[in-house]
């Protein structure tokens, strides 16, 4: 990886670049301070960390919806090859 896709200029840390401008100020409407590094990367971690939150509850959600399957199946309450078509008759038959 290069020094200027990771930084932003090819000139060394706390020395100007060739426009005059120092490191870490405005550039091209952009700040690449460490103050703005440091919120957009506490900003990415809190998005990193809500999807992760909900890829977790959506995995429990999964498991769960599982093993309600698989118990009602043993339970021949559901039959897995039926469509609705057949529940429907088979309600009508119970009622």
């Amino acid at each position: 990886m290069s020094s200027r896709s990771r930084y932003g200029s090819t000139a060394a840390p706390g020395t100007a670049s060739p426009d005059g401008s120092a490191g870490g100020m405005m550039r091209s409407g952009r700040s690449t301070g460490s103050g703005y590094k440091l919120g957009r990367r506490k900003a990415l971690y809190e998005t990193r960390k809500r999807i992760s939150d909900y890829s977790l509850i959506f995995a429990m959600f999964g498991v769960v919806a599982m093993i309600v399957e698989t118990e009602l199946t043993m339970a021949q309450v559901y039959d897995k090859v039926s469509n609705c078509a057949d529940l429907y008759a088979r309600n009508q038959r119970h009622i």
